[in-house]
């Protein structure tokens, strides 16, 4: 299956913690738009996916900035040049506070049918810390009109891990999410980006982070927590209700091909990965004299490939064994004292079509994988 991601760089107010790229400069939007719609009709006359459209995500920045015949106007541009199905997710990305009913009752007419409500906590403070626009109680209200609507596949985000948080609070506000019942959630440790406002701040000792024992706590608890709650765990920070899964993550996560439009947006055909200019002026400037925005591009390896095929699907649901044998030639599960260890310790599990780490072993996925692939990489070296 193939995906398109939609980069849409403009927010109300860019929180403390994002690296990605955004300005708060609405003004732009218009031609924003106008030069968007010319990189997909340029792109789909040399550079198309070797499958049907399965999933479209609106990401960003905040997309739900943009008047509703702004993004219908983007998917028409797509619908004339792409092979999509008609039963292909369409996911937009939302601010709470920054939709009205009118609004959502346009995204479904024009094929919206999936939202995700970057909610990231239910406890005001901890939603002032982040320099979230939004009130805990504009969050309930936006999901509940998304719902009222007739949207039935709602993720919403939320964040752990806070300075100023602790357990407590992090339950108070796992149990306001599992009282408004999504049908997804993604829950995120936070992560100090370099070039954030909020790193800046942790490096000049203006706030302490917690430990990584601390963190790890956070993130046990949380699996626990949605597991008794019915929420199957299918990657390290994505928890779904039956039959809900993202299919644009489980494209990304286990290889599919992606087109990427906008500023910064990346993508992978074949065995080429490229990617746009972040500036959105750039962007404009060149999509103007009708040429595209595209900064670089690398052709994968066979190691590349190996590489992120194993680190992005450990983190998944696991190592499908017979695919990964077809593509690199050997089982992903070895006779090794290594993996012996790791099963002895509950920290992987195997099948007999997967590979998979356990919740002990999603605890230490960044070690698990880089051990995995140092023993992979000698397989590679002894069949040359």
């Amino acid at each position: 299956m193939s995906g398109i991601y939609i980069h849409i760089p403009f927010c109300e107010r860019k929180c403390n913690y994002c690296d990605f790229y955004s300005i708060e400069n609405k003004s732009l939007i218009p031609q924003f738009v106008d030069k968007l719609c010319r990189e997909i009709e340029l792109r789909s006359k040399n550079e198309a996916p070797n499958s049907s459209i399965q999933s479209i995500f609106f990401g960003g920045g905040t997309p739900s900035i943009l008047e509703t015949y702004h993004l219908e106007r983007i998917l028409n541009s797509l619908y004339r040049t792409y092979p999509i199905q008609n039963n292909t997710e369409i996911t937009v990305e939302c601010n709470p506070g920054t939709l009205s009913k009118k609004d959502m009752k346009a995204y479904q007419s024009m094929g919206i049918n999936r939202l995700s409500l970057g909610i990231q906590s239910f406890n005001d403070a901890e939603l002032k810390f982040l320099q979230r626009i939004h009130s805990s109680v504009e969050a309930v209200d936006s999901y509940l009109m998304a719902r009222d609507c007739g949207f039935d596949n709602i993720n919403i985000d939320l964040m752990f891990s806070l300075p100023i948080q602790d357990l407590k609070s992090w339950e108070f506000t796992l149990t306001k999410a599992l009282e408004l019942k999504p049908d997804h959630i993604s829950a995120y440790s936070l992560i100090y980006e370099p070039d954030t406002p909020l790193y800046r701040a942790l490096k000049d000792g203006k706030i302490v982070p917690h430990s990584v024992d601390s963190d790890s706590e956070f993130f046990l608890y949380t699996m626990n927590y949605l597991e008794d709650n019915h929420y199957i765990q299918y990657e390290v920070s994505n928890y779904s209700c039956h039959g809900k899964k993202c299919i644009h993550n489980l494209n990304y996560w286990y290889g599919g091909e992606y087109i990427g439009f906008g500023p910064s947006a990346h993508s992978y055909i074949g065995n080429k990965r490229s990617w746009n200019v972040r500036n959105i002026r750039n962007y404009i400037d060149l999509l103007t004299k009708k040429s595209l925005a595209t900064e670089g591009s690398e052709e994968l390896s066979f190691k590349d490939k190996l590489y992120e095929s194993v680190s992005l699907q450990l983190r998944a649901e696991g190592i499908l064994r017979e695919e990964f044998c077809r593509r690199f030639g050997f089982d992903p599960v070895l006779e090794d004292l290594f993996f012996d260890n790791l099963k002895e310790n509950n920290l992987i599990g195997v099948s007999s079509n997967k590979l998979f780490l356990t919740k002990k072993g999603y605890l230490i996925c960044d070690e698990i994988t880089v051990k995995l692939l140092e023993l992979y990489e000698i397989q590679i070296d002894c069949r040359k």
